[in-house]
């Protein structure tokens, strides 16, 4: 009798399980079900979107340096940021002149200082909130897309490379050497850097909506 109850017993927990088990599958299928299909046809499409779209908005991007108001005086106690400066002399795009400047605290001062101002060649390459034009951005090729995104059918993410175009020669400057991505820009390497961008579905359009570097 003890054996036939146990086994009766098994043999119910097996069922439960096996209902729990069917059911558990029931509702990944349906949810699976309920995803978006994307057809090979649709992703394609979206990639040749997103690549064109890329190519648009990379090629006509610059990379900028140095924001910071002009003209300015700087002493030479800042001599990190007077060597930047003096760098972007050198290379015509700032004027410089000499003068002094007085210091009250904690105790009267007259220091050596200089005045940037910029020359007609930096007025081509100076953003007053950006700075100056470093570089100029290149598309090199689209690497990944997902979409949709959450199952939103309006939103794509993916990741793609780009290069510099060009880097002018005084970026080698050692006053350089640790400012933001200068070790990228003096390799500017062929095969280019990964990034991340986004877009968005918006007024029948795609529109890019971020791009991280």
């Amino acid at each position: 009798m003890r054996v036939m109850r146990a086994k009766a017993w098994h043999a119910g927990n097996l069922l439960f399980f096996s209902i729990l088990v069917s059911i558990i599958c029931c509702t990944h299928v349906l949810a699976q079900d309920n995803r978006p299909l994307v057809t090979t046809a649709q992703h394609q499409k979206m990639w040749l979107i997103s690549q064109n779209r890329l190519k648009a908005r990379i090629n006509s991007q610059v990379r900028y340096w140095l924001p910071i108001s002009m003209p300015v005086t700087v002493d030479t106690r800042k001599y990190q940021l007077l060597e930047k400066l003096d760098v972007l002399y050198q290379e015509g795009f700032l004027t410089r002149t000499g003068k002094s400047m007085e210091i009250t605290a904690p105790e009267y001062l007259v220091v050596p200082a200089y005045e940037f101002n910029l020359a007609a060649k930096g007025k081509t390459v100076f953003d007053p909130d950006l700075g100056f034009v470093v570089a100029e951005l290149r598309f090199v090729k689209l690497e990944q897309i997902t979409w949709p995104v959450d199952g939103d059918m309006r939103l794509l993410k993916g990741v793609f490379r780009y290069r510099y175009a060009s880097v002018p020669e005084w970026i080698w400057a050692p006053a350089f050497d640790h400012y933001l991505d200068a070790g990228h820009m003096r390799e500017n390497l062929p095969a280019g850097y990964h990034a991340e961008f986004s877009m968005r579905y918006d007024n029948q359009v795609w529109v890019i909506e971020q791009v991280k570097f």
